[in-house]
């Protein structure tokens, strides 16, 4: 794995670096410019050492806080205040929880989006709620890569913690006083030449690496890929750094496109702009070296199963099952070892023509990334690494046969009833273990029941409105509870047969034996149950 690892450092150092040195090529602005501003007037590019149609804006430097975020902590490594693999606990133990026997949260996860945590309701932090309250930890570091702005939070605070200073100041030691104003286009020419204002090289040469020449996560050798700023994309003999939506740069070719404050709807038409004026203009390159690495894995010998739109993962009960129900994908194998995909719904491609229709049978290409007629990329998972699979750039969890959300709420209220049933018992004749079988379900299903109803409305009130995850805490141990209560019912029946405890007259003799079996079957659903909806064994809100 080493090994691999260093061969595809050393390929994404000859795709990004040779343009480092090499003569920028030259785009004509009259020709680039109008197809720029038709999508957002702001819209400009940095060629070469020139920028062309840069206009000053208000909230310009407000958007590019992800990218200023990330190379101030690259020059804070420069310095020897920060390290790339050193645990955020180390400075930030109040915020960042610490266990061992788990992988540790370091910058390297901050810088590329693989920190794990949810993202917060409405996807806006507020400033008045302690951080703490939004670090909850729902993959492990490192696993997969998402927008995480709760990561990049916590990197502002490691910023501020590690350099002693707000986060306003160590911007303008840092960002501000080396690249002068206006810093959109200063930070497109570091992207591009690595320079500070007055010429001076603005990260040392082994960090810059960092940005565009070395990936520090990927999953699948073809992609996707991450630096310390954005994501590695190769593809049609281009390889270019997508650092967001509206800052596409291409190193090789001393290219980078921009536009700050790009709204949503527009987002994906200047990306298919850029890309039309890169196909144009850059001349394609042999690109072989993730190709060949990835044939050379073994290809996966079970794909299909129900995944789950994670883009975006959710700690609230109430959002991850809308989720589930709403936006999901199937695979199935066929025999030809093409794979079928069902959506619910349909990848917005964003073109300006109307979209050809999605085509739903993929082919592998290499093992674990598979194509369709239209152009459509499906990588998965290799190793499984937690079942995660990327449709172009939407993510999706593997979920299985659990996933099915509409299933699962069509037969709650059935299973709910059919445990509520166990209060027959109550009084039962037979002896105490039946009464007990009774209470044990009863108490089981109303602290089940009463935890859900809490997870589904009142768990963003009580994280955020009231700050009091203690709260959360405490009805999640009284659903474990209830777990342990109502999975006691299987063997308590067993027992029951064994020891010869069933009843010896009456009607009871013929339903006392299929109502056992019964509870049984709806307390091992219930469980079942609260497993896919991420609820069994977890006890912290954070």
């Amino acid at each position: 794995m080493v090994v691999k690892r260093a061969a595809l450092t050393i390929f994404l150092m000859l795709v990004f670096t040779s343009g480092i040195s090499a003569q920028a090529i030259v785009l004509r602005a009259d020709d680039v410019l109008p197809r720029l501003k038709a999508v957002q007037v702001e819209a400009f590019f940095v060629n070469g050492d020139q920028t062309y149609g840069f206009v000053q804006t208000q909230n310009g430097e407000a958007d590019l806080k992800r990218l200023m975020l990330r190379l101030a902590a690259l020059r804070l490594v420069a310095e020897g205040l920060l390290d790339m693999d050193e645990p955020v606990a180390k400075f930030l133990p109040d915020m960042v929880n610490d266990y061992p026997f788990k992988v540790a949260l370091t910058l390297r996860h901050l810088l590329t989006g693989t920190a794990g945590f949810a993202t917060p309701p409405g996807g806006l932090i507020q400033p008045d709620i302690t951080l703490r309250s939004y670090t909850i930890e729902l993959r492990t570091p490192g696993q997969v890569a998402t927008d995480d702005i709760v990561g990049d939070a916590v990197l502002a605070a490691l910023l501020e913690q590690a350099s002693g200073k707000p986060l306003a100041n160590v911007f303008d030691a840092q960002l501000h006083i080396p690249l002068g104003r206006p810093l959109a286009p200063a930070l497109g020419r570091v992207l591009l030449h690595n320079e500070t204002a007055g010429g001076q090289a603005f990260l040392t040469p082994e960090i810059y690496r960092l940005i565009a020449a070395e990936s520090l996560w990927r999953l699948h050798p073809m992609g996707p890929l991450k630096s310390a700023v954005g994501a590695i994309k190769v593809s049609h003999g281009l390889a270019w750094l997508e650092v967001a939506p509206g800052i596409i740069a291409f190193p090789r070719e001393g290219v980078v496109f921009m536009a700050p404050g790009i709204p949503g709807e527009a987002k994906q038409r200047f990306h298919n702009i850029v890309m039309q004026i890169a196909r144009e203009n850059f001349p394609p390159h042999t690109i072989t070296g993730p190709r060949e690495e990835a044939r050379r894995m073994v290809p996966p010998t079970e794909v299909g199963g129900r995944y789950t739109r994670s883009d975006k993962p959710s700690a609230w009960l109430q959002s991850r099952a809308r989720t589930m129900a709403a936006d999901w994908m199937t695979l199935s194998e066929e025999n030809d070892g093409s794979l079928t995909l069902s959506l619910a719904q349909i990848p917005d491609r964003g073109g300006d023509a109307a979209p050809q229709p999605f085509d739903r049978s993929f082919h592998e290409v290499v093992p674990y990334r598979y194509e369709n007629k239209t152009g459509d990329v499906l990588t998965l998972s290799p190793y499984r690494m937690g079942g995660y699979a990327y449709l172009g750039d939407a993510l999706y969890r593997y979920t299985g046969p659990l996933g099915h959300m509409d299933f699962i709420a069509s037969i709650a209220p059935w299973v709910f009833a059919a445990l509520l049933t166990a209060a027959f018992h109550l009084k039962s004749p037979v002896g105490r273990p039946w009464r007990r079988m009774a209470a044990f379900a009863l108490i089981g299903t109303g602290l089940i029941g009463g935890a859900l109803l809490a997870e589904w409305y009142a768990w963003p009130g009580v994280m955020y409105a009231l700050d009091l995850p203690i709260l959360v805490t405490l009805w999640r141990i009284g659903l474990n509870v209830g777990l342990m209560l109502i999975l006691a019912i299987p063997l308590l029946a067993m027992s029951f047969v064994r020891r010869g405890l069933m009843p010896e007259k009456g009607v009871a003799i013929l339903v006392a034996g299929p109502h056992l079996a019964l509870l049984s079957f709806a307390a091992m659903a219930l469980f079942l149950i609260t497993v896919a909806l991420g609820l069994a064994g977890d006890f912290s809100a954070l």
